[in-house]
């Protein structure tokens, strides 16, 4: 009888680890500022829906919480714009 004994992949050393790019970097601040984009977007229609339809109680909250997800989407928005831009990759 023959025992077989499972042996672990080994660890890569630390120089030999892959590292980051630029490249990757950017692509995962694009998801990062893609992902911002829709969350401050979803707040924006929630709080938008509320001004209208929310309880008394709730609608001066509401308001402010609207224009806070109004302005976080342009800040989103700017940032997603200059992730774009030429030289992207190259700036940090």
């Amino acid at each position: 009888m023959s025992t077989t004994q499972t042996t672990l992949p080994a660890v890569p050393a630390a120089a030999e680890r892959e590292v980051d790019t630029s490249l990757e970097r950017l692509r995962r601040h694009r998801n990062d500022a893609k992902n911002a984009m829709v969350v401050s977007m979803g707040a924006l229609v929630l709080t938008g829906y509320l001004m209208d339809h929310g309880g008394r109680n709730y609608r001066h909250a509401a308001r402010v919480a609207h224009l806070a997800a109004g302005v976080a989407l342009l800040g989103t928005a700017y940032w997603h714009h200059t992730l774009y831009l030429p030289g992207a990759a190259g700036r940090r």
